[in-house]
């Protein structure tokens, strides 16, 4: 019996959340993708590595903080929180080896901006401590 209610309310939790989701992020798209979402590497010889960022899809989820309609960014793959208070922006970074004694140096060989105006980004939250049942507040970074 405590199955069947357990799985009944598993279901309409499942569809309310398919349902409001959407109703409540706004889903942007790119076709003409570099290379497959996130890193991408392209080549790898002894002087260096090519790597391809691609976002072929990101979500600006809108949420209320102190009464006040923001926005959150997310893409897939991310899911820590930018520094408390700061803007909340996805960070994804991976790791690449580089020899004893050999020098880094970056280069970044083309790049696309596109610029989202009128949308306020929420402060990032702390990350909740599993032992405290509040909800987390941002205060927001004034810099």
């Amino acid at each position: 019996m405590l199955g069947g209610i357990m799985s009944k309310r598993m279901i309409t939790a499942l569809v309310l959340l398919l349902v409001v989701l959407p109703l409540s992020a706004r889903i942007i798209t790119y076709n003409d993708n570099w290379g497959r979402q996130g890193y991408n590497l392209i080549s790898s010889t002894r002087n260096g590595v090519e790597i391809i960022f691609s976002v072929d899809l990101w979500r600006l989820v809108k949420t209320e903080i102190d009464g006040k309609t923001m926005f959150t960014v997310t893409v897939p793959g991310s899911f820590l929180p930018n520094r408390i208070g700061a803007p909340d922006l996805p960070s994804l970074g991976r790791f690449i080896a580089i020899p004893q004694g050999a020098r880094a140096r970056v280069t970044i060989l083309d790049k696309r901006i596109e610029v989202i105006k009128d949308v306020e980004v929420a402060p990032a939250p702390p990350l909740p401590l599993d032992s405290d049942p509040s909800e987390p507040k941002a205060p927001k970074d004034p810099a």
